[in-house]
């Protein structure tokens, strides 16, 4: 591939549910020795993947990145040698945020000299714009660009104060994706053309108080009408101006508290005069009208207050009625105590039982699982210098490689060998496995839960730093789809807490199901592709054997690096 120098890209998704380091991207520019490309069928033909790459390094450098997001990147390698499915992989060199991103709205809200927010949240809504991550970004007509604004609480307001502007229009400067919602700017604007009021009702009724009470010898009166409010404009900005216009719309709902009347009637200029001189006026009915409305509030409150006296005498006629019974329960309590010998004794001569034992037995509780654990260190990411820091050899590299990419990105898998999965998990330096068989008898949840599950999900929690894995044998000895529903609920994301507790599933737990042997596959049910269509399947193979690591320093898996893409073995599984 000729000479990248810079690729610019919006970020897609996140891998390991939206916890992982990596992510896949959609190119939208490149750089290529000096030329600036932006074609959508000339970066088709450099990025065959449908113009889509893969990093697993995004959001390591990029630690507030997010989905929607124009991002820079410096690339190192571009690996084009993968398989079918996958994208083209990017090394990193470096990666930055640029841009922002741009949302074409109808000219129709944006005709005024002001933006009126409660009409573009309503608008947004209507396209579940709220719903993405959208960061910072501007609106567009066909002739304007306005912004900056950010998103609160599900809510549009300007990114800082109240106000707005809108910008010279740079076609140059725009990148418009196919089949894409937004738009992209790939510097901020530059070229102001006009300030945009933003502010709400309520915050307008505050700015016309605020002018109510700035000195002003001109003003005589203030009515309600557009002429007086335009007086007031007098020596203030072109926002203030706006401010104003859209205040006069509002005026006959403007209250004044009584402080703030006060501050008026204290300014010696005509409207304070005038403000002092109503008030003196109307002071008797002012106090007429205050005196009635204490005396309603009092009545109200007389009423409230009889109400909740009775409701408390109501109250403690109960509780004195609950004592009595427990005062009952308690007496009874203590004679069944005193005659406990004699009624278990009446017990068993009744049931025919002789021997004086009473006990209950679970038939289905089994704990036939094993728990291999290790707390070595976890400080090599690189497999080669794993293999060079390890004195033993190990057999079949290339399945193990695949299978430890594989549990990076997963956490519900499907193996075929035991051998295979426990040789791959030796390779880490802290883990904690509990290994279990199925039961061709296990028909629901609690046979899974009584025999170790709940077990591996308690420890799971206890000690998140470590790696927990849950590996049943012989998963498919009886239906999966009814004694491990819960966990197939708990992939589908139908459910998020440990199944009967009010736990949230572990980040650190994995879950690993192995089929039963080929050579007995009558006796073993069918694995139904719908329901194991959100799974990762490990390498199929049967002819493998165990072997004993010991690596005083193991690989970590979180940060282990993954250097190539593995295959999908899913079709290997399927009837």
């Amino acid at each position: 591939m000729e000479s990248i120098k810079k690729i610019y890209s919006i970020i897609l998704d996140r891998n390991q549910f939206g916890l992982g380091e990596g992510g896949n991207c959609k190119v939208v520019a490149f750089v290529r020795d000096k030329d600036f490309i932006n074609d959508e069928e000339t970066i088709k033909d450099y990025f065959k993947t449908d113009s889509k790459i893969f990093s697993d390094k995004i959001f390591k450098f990029l630690t507030d990145g997010a989905i929607n997001q124009l991002v820079e990147i410096i690339p190192g390698n571009i690996n084009s040698e993968i398989v079918e499915g996958r994208n083209y992989y990017v090394h990193l060199k470096s990666i930055k945020k640029t841009g922002s991103l741009i949302i074409d709205v109808p000219s129709d809200y944006l005709k005024t000299n002001y933006i009126n927010l409660e009409e573009l949240n309503n608008y947004f809504e209507s396209k579940d714009y709220l719903k993405e991550e959208l960061g910072n970004f501007y609106f567009c007509d066909n002739e304007k660009i306005f912004g900056p604004f950010k998103t609160t609480n599900g809510k549009i307001q300007p990114k800082k104060d109240t106000f707005v502007h809108s910008f010279q229009y740079d076609i140059e400067n725009l990148i418009q994706v196919e089949n894409f919602k937004f738009s992209y700017l790939l510097e901020e604007p530059q070229i102001k053309i006009d300030v945009m009021d933003c502010m709400t009702v309520d915050q307008l009724m505050g700015f016309l108080k605020s002018q109510l009470s700035i000195d002003r010898a001109e003003i005589n009166m203030i009515t309600k009408t557009y002429d007086n409010i335009k007086s007031l404009n007098r020596g203030n900005s072109s926002l203030d101006h706006v401010r104003l216009e859209r205040a006069s719309e509002y005026l006959s709902d403007l209250k004044l508290s009584y402080e703030e009347l006060k501050k008026i009637s204290y300014k010696q200029d005509e409207w304070g005069l005038l403000v002092n001189k109503i008030i003196i006026e109307n002071k008797e009915r002012f106090e007429e009208e205050t005196l009635k409305e204490i005396e309603k509030n009092i009545q109200i409150k007389e009423v409230s207050k009889n109400k909740v006296l009775l409701e408390l005498n109501e109250k403690h006629a109960e509780l004195e009625k609950i004592k009595s019974q427990q005062e009952s329960l308690v007496k009874e309590l203590e004679n069944i105590t005193n005659k406990k010998e004699d009624l278990i004794l009446s017990i068993q001569l009744a049931a025919g039982i002789n021997n004086g034992s009473v006990g209950v037995k679970n038939e289905f509780v089994k704990n036939y699982y094993e728990i291999i654990s290790s707390n070595n260190s976890s400080s090599i990411i690189d497999l080669d210098d794993f293999y060079n820091e390890l004195e033993s050899k190990i057999s079949s590299k290339a399945e193990i490689k695949d299978t430890l990419y594989i549990l990076k990105e997963n956490r519900f898998l499907i193996g075929s060998s035991i051998e295979l999965t426990l040789n791959s998990i030796q390779h880490l330096g802290s883990y904690e496995i509990m290994i279990q068989n199925a039961d061709a008898d296990w028909l629901k949840y609690k046979y899974l839960e009584e025999n170790g599950f709940s077990i591996i999900c308690q420890r799971a929690i206890a000690n998140k730093e470590i790696l927990h894995f849950f590996i049943l044998q012989d998963f498919n000895v009886a239906s999966f789809e009814c004694y491990g529903k819960p966990i197939l609920d708990i992939r589908n994301k139908i459910r998020t807490k440990i199944p009967g507790t009010e736990n949230n599933w572990p980040d650190n737990l994995i879950v690993i199901l192995i089929a039963v042997d080929s050579e007995i596959d009558d006796f073993g049910l069918p694995i139904n592709k719908s329901t194991f269509k959100k799974w990762a399947f490990l390498p199929h193979t049967l002819d493998y054997s165990y072997q004993k690591i010991n690596a005083e320093v193991g690989l970590n898996l979180a940060k282990l690096e993954v250097n190539n893409q593995y295959p999908d073995y899913s079709d290997n599984y399927f009837m």
